[in-house]
């Protein structure tokens, strides 16, 4: 009976593990399986200040920039020149009410080839 639990056990991890999308310590990088988006700051800040608008470029790899979808309240495009591949500029401007403990969220998404839709929500450090 301790062999079946644990094959089944077993089989169902592995079976969720790919799914599984993973996020490191500071999150400010997601990665799913090959794709990835990365948060870069643009001051020597690694975290964003109430009221102060902050650049953060958003390099992707395996990810169109186009299919990349944002919303949070406070962000807009920055312009950057020379355009570069896979990357972006956001200027994000967080105000406290924005907030969640000490965090500012930042939900991103795109549309993979096969249609499937991915979402995930960045906490930004606030200071």
């Amino acid at each position: 009976m301790k062999k079946i639990i644990l094959i089944l056990v077993t089989i169902l991890f592995f079976n969720c593990s790919s799914r599984i999308n993973s996020t490191n310590e500071n999150n400010l990088i997601f990665s799913n399986k090959n794709e990835k988006i990365e948060l870069e700051f643009l001051t020597e800040n690694k975290f964003l200040e109430t009221e102060v608008p902050t650049k953060v470029k958003i390099k992707t790899k395996n990810i169109k920039v186009e299919d990349l979808s944002f919303s949070a309240p406070g962000i807009k495009f920055a312009k950057t020149f020379p355009k570069v591949e896979n990357e972006i500029t956001l200027e994000i401007n967080a105000k406290e009410e924005n907030t969640t403990s000490g965090n500012f969220p930042l939900n991103v998404s795109y549309k993979k080839n096969n249609g499937e839709l991915i979402f995930h929500k960045f906490l930004i450090p606030v200071k």
